[in-house]
């Protein structure tokens, strides 16, 4: 899988690599929300038949980690993952050290906030 190979943006814990352009290349292939995206566990994906489903999304109000069910109804729904993501999210997992898909770079116990995930994007678009 190559996303976008002229861009070298690394980011490393605990001296594993983490590769924040997953992130908006879920965000682009799925069309999830940021928080939805956020509030994914592994425990949403079935491995076998490649289905994801989408049941939370996460903020953070004054600090504080508030994980809530999605937008509305439709949002709470079971989708099948393309080869191209599920083929990221295999190779992801395998160096994954959090019960979440997208950890805290600093505190892999807890999700990535929207705010952080959109200031990695700003950084990685001014490398480009």
């Amino acid at each position: 899988l190559s996303l976008a190979p002229h861009l070298h943006y690394e980011v490393r814990y605990k001296g594993v690599r983490v590769d924040p352009i997953h992130f908006f290349f879920m965000e682009l292939m799925m069309g999830f929300r940021v928080g939805e995206i956020c509030g994914l566990k592994w425990s949403d994906i079935n491995e076998d038949s490649g289905v994801i489903h989408v049941q939370r999304t996460i903020r953070y109000v004054n600090g504080e980690l508030n994980v809530g069910e999605t937008k509305t109804n439709q949002g709470n729904r079971k989708i099948v993952l393309p080869s191209s993501v599920r083929e990221m999210l295999t190779e992801r997992k395998k160096k994954s050290y959090s019960e979440w898909i997208f950890p805290k770079s600093l505190n892999p116990t807890m999700p990535i906030s929207s705010s952080s995930a959109n200031k990695r994007l700003k950084q990685i678009l001014a490398e480009a």
